[in-house]
């Protein structure tokens, strides 16, 4: 199982898991103050707060790993791709 999420019954609505984006987050920290799932997830007055920090970014992927119970996540690898390539990629990995 690579996911599991409740089923979302609105329309035009998406449910992020942030969890599920910490590793991306680590890879691109100069994004984590616009990425959608920071913004569902964290309130908008603590987003401020470490935007206003000096080292603001890594402040908050650290708050993010610690209240998500992750401190270091080995297993999980992300991989920058096109869609197109989606195939290919899956049969690297595969492989």
């Amino acid at each position: 199982m690579i996911a599991n999420h409740e089923r979302n019954y609105g329309k035009n609505h998406r449910t992020y898991d942030i969890g599920h984006y910490i590793k991306l987050l680590e890879a691109k920290p100069r994004a984590i103050f616009n990425a959608a799932p920071v913004r569902q997830y964290v309130p908008k007055d603590v987003l401020q707060m470490y935007a206003s920090k000096h080292g603001g970014q890594k402040l908050l992927l650290a708050y993010l790993k610690e209240s998500n119970g992750l401190k270091e996540t080995p297993d999980i690898t992300v991989i920058p791709t096109q869609l197109n390539l989606y195939d290919q990629l899956i049969q690297e990995v595969n492989s």
